[in-house]
């Protein structure tokens, strides 16, 4: 998962802006892909990261942040199971996305994903909101 000075910097990045307005998005092909490949990157096995119900967002200060559910094999080999995931693109290193998990192997980073997820209003209650 995400080292721990990555995820600082996407909280400390993401939560200034928590008072400002979000622009709703669609993410482009292009965005999409680079989310995917630099989040799958921050897992054990990269190639079995699946993803859906991706929504995304543009903050005045320009962050962009996705929010989304993603599932992907342990080191076992087996699924786990979907897993809420935020990622904000350029919070840690300009061009590449950073993100953070919430599953069962760290509650603390657990609660902070979704609470930067309710916040900039791309869930409710855990739950991704419908189209």
């Amino acid at each position: 998962m995400a080292p721990r000075l990555k995820w600082a910097c996407l909280a400390l990045c993401i939560f200034p802006a928590v008072a400002t307005a979000q622009e709703r998005i669609s993410l482009t092909p292009t965005q999409e892909a680079e989310m995917q490949l630099d989040v799958s990157n921050q897992l054990n096995d990269p190639e079995s990261a699946r993803f859906r119900g991706v929504k995304a967002a543009i903050w005045k200060n320009g962050i962009l942040v996705v929010c989304g559910e993603i599932n992907a094999k342990n080191r076992m080999g087996g699924y786990v199971g979907y897993h809420l995931f935020t990622a904000g693109y350029g919070t840690d290193k300009p061009g590449l996305w950073t993100a953070g998990f919430a599953d069962e192997t760290n509650q603390a980073e657990s609660n902070l994903v979704r609470k930067i997820c309710q916040e900039v209003g791309l869930i409710e209650d855990d739950r991704l909101p419908t189209p």
